[in-house]
């Protein structure tokens, strides 16, 4: 007995055409199926990696070699920092970096603090770590 599907309708059958949609009873097509996403790698040496590092070089040039190449590759597989101008992805990966790694802030979410809250509570470990980087900007 075969299981039914699509909100527990049985539709019967589909036939599978070479384009690889599917055609479900009374001819109604049904889209491809999507590809399936190939499993993250590493990123080649590409142009908007070379900007992003000259710009985190430039902005923390104290930053150890790993902490760098963390942050870098924060900045280039963001969805939300995709677009961001290298220099503003630098700067953001940088701080969510530090504040992941530096701080108490995984500490006070698991707390039940919100994440604001936990934010304003580690401005200043974070102002700290950026003053021993040689940051050239200072957190507000």
């Amino acid at each position: 007995m075969r299981k039914p599907h699509y909100g527990g309708i049985d539709h019967g059958p589909m036939d599978i055409r070479p384009d690889g949609s599917k055609v479900m009873p009374g001819g109604l097509k049904r889209a491809p199926l999507a590809p399936r996403r190939r499993p993250r790698q590493a990123e080649p040496m590409t142009e908007r990696r070379r900007l992003i590092e000259d710009a985190l070089t430039a902005l923390a040039p104290a930053l150890p070699p790993k902490d760098h190449r963390e942050v870098v590759e924060h900045a280039l597989w963001s969805k939300g920092l995709r677009h961001a101008a290298p220099s503003k992805a630098a700067w953001l990966s940088l701080v969510s970096y530090l504040r992941h790694c530096y701080t108490d802030y995984d500490q006070l979410l698991s707390e039940g603090y919100s994440a604001d809250e936990a934010r304003y509570f580690c401005a200043d470990q974070i102002s700290k770590v950026l003053e021993n980087i040689k940051c050239r900007i200072k957190l507000r």
